[in-house]
Formats: structure tokens, sequence, C-alpha cells
């Protein structure tokens, strides 16, 4: 299993549930991830707020 970023998160996280026969992890997250998605959504909502016609 290979992750970056977010995978980071989700390849862990699955290493939990099933056996895996490796796990790399590639630029792994280093911030909570209540606070990324956060980050995230206020982003999304700046971009639908600024799209013409949405």
């Amino acid at each position: 299993m290979l992750g970056h970023s977010e995978g980071s998160t989700i390849g862990t996280a699955l290493a939990v549930r099933e056996e895996l026969g490796g796990l790399i992890l590639l630029s792994g997250e280093v911030e909570r991830i209540s606070e990324a998605l956060k980050r995230q959504r206020e982003i999304a909502r700046e971009d639908v707020l600024k799209a013409k016609g949405f």
C-alpha cells in the first residue's frame, strides 16, 4: 500500500484493518483531519462563490 498526502491517513487506517504486505507513506499530513477538512470546505466555498453562473 502506498499513500500520498491524505492517502497516508487512509493507508494507515487500512493497515489497522487489513493485513498488508507493506505500507509506504509519502508526504504525510501535518494537520488534524478536522482542520484539513475545514480548510478544504472554505476553499471550495470561495471557489463556488466566485464561479460565474453557479
